[in-house]
């Protein structure tokens, strides 16, 4: 397994991975794939490779907590369904939060996805809140305080 920075000739399997239907279901992901593989390949978001081929990857925002200030990111994740259940993406979460130091990194999480709550749990994030989306779904608010 392989981090990667995402690169322009990567959009087209970007796309076809984010037009998967399990993993849209999971994202709800909306609107422009191409807006969205443009805007990740301006962040510090990862491609997933095994064997030279990209089956997932990891996305990252950056964004400004309202109450204290503070700089925050936000994961997003996502694995072709033939290479989930390997350990391929607690591999690449742990590798990719060796990263960020004294930082909060928050993960949203539909309350019915069981594996990957367990894989935020298994990479030491503390759940916070739970709250009901625009799309009607329970989503669980995870964090990771990174030293």
């Amino acid at each position: 397994m392989e981090l990667r920075s995402w690169q322009p000739a990567n959009e087209t399997i970007f796309i076809q991975l984010l037009s998967e239907k399990s993993i849209n279901t999971a994202l709800q992901v909306t609107g422009d794939l191409h807006t969205l593989f443009t805007h990740y390949l301006a962040t510090p978001s990862v491609a997933i490779s095994v064997d030279n081929t990209i089956v997932g990857g990891i996305l990252l925002d950056e964004d400004i907590d309202s109450q204290t200030l503070e700089k925050t990111h936000a994961i997003s994740y996502f694995l072709h369904p033939d290479w989930q259940h390997q350990g391929i993406m607690t591999a690449a979460l742990r590798a990719f939060l060796q990263n960020y130091q004294h930082t909060t990194i928050t993960a949203e999480v539909d309350a019915a996805n069981h594996p990957s709550i367990a894989l935020l749990q298994r990479v030491a994030f503390t759940e916070v809140t739970q709250f009901t989306n625009i799309f009607g779904q329970t989503i669980r608010l995870f964090t990771k305080e990174t030293t």
